[in-house]
């Protein structure tokens, strides 16, 4: 399956040559449709990347003290986000909002790949997301102000993704 990112903004790249990450998410409605891939942001400087690490220690037989390290919860922070006027993505967060959605109903795919000034992929990926509108309100410029977070969950999903187009295609994974 190939999913084509609209609007793409393929042009930041080249022009400042320089890597760039394209962030983007399913922003449809209602999870029947067809998947609406929508960019988050042209080179969203209002995106975070929160990786949480858990650290537990337990005492072993021999009576020492043992740590382990597992990965926590990932979360992405999108303060601002412009809400304009008929966007997907502002659409989804007042449905959220509007609706009182919570468990699954708020889950989408989040999609990430990162490419270089050449244009070529270095990687993509796509994983599930929980989408948390965290607040309303406040405008600026013809738009509200809707910050949201994203809380994802799973493995990585990998995927090619087409500078030229803005395409997001499913990566057949083989097994041995």
């Amino acid at each position: 399956m190939s999913i084509t990112m609209p609007g793409a903004n393929k042009t930041l790249a080249q022009k400042e040559g320089r890597e760039l990450r394209y962030h983007a998410l399913d922003a449809r409605i209602y999870l029947t449709a067809e998947a609406l891939i929508t960019q988050i942001g042209h080179d969203n400087t209002g995106l975070t990347r929160d990786t949480a690490w858990n650290t537990t220690s337990e005492k072993v037989v021999t009576g020492a003290q043992t740590e382990y390290t597992t990965r926590g919860e990932e979360t992405l922070s999108i303060d601002p986000f412009y809400c304009r006027k008929g966007d997907p993505v502002s659409l989804l967060l007042q449905h959220i909002d509007m609706e009182e959605l919570e468990g699954d109903a708020i889950k989408r795919y989040y999609y990430e790949a990162k490419v270089d000034e050449t244009g070529e992929t270095i990687y993509a990926f796509k994983k599930i997301a929980s989408v948390k509108p965290t607040s309303f309100g406040g405008e600026a410029a013809n738009a509200d102000t809707v910050p949201f977070e994203l809380s994802l969950s799973g493995k990585k999903i990998p995927q090619e993704f087409d500078f030229a187009t803005g395409a997001f295609t499913d990566v057949a994974v083989t097994t041995p």
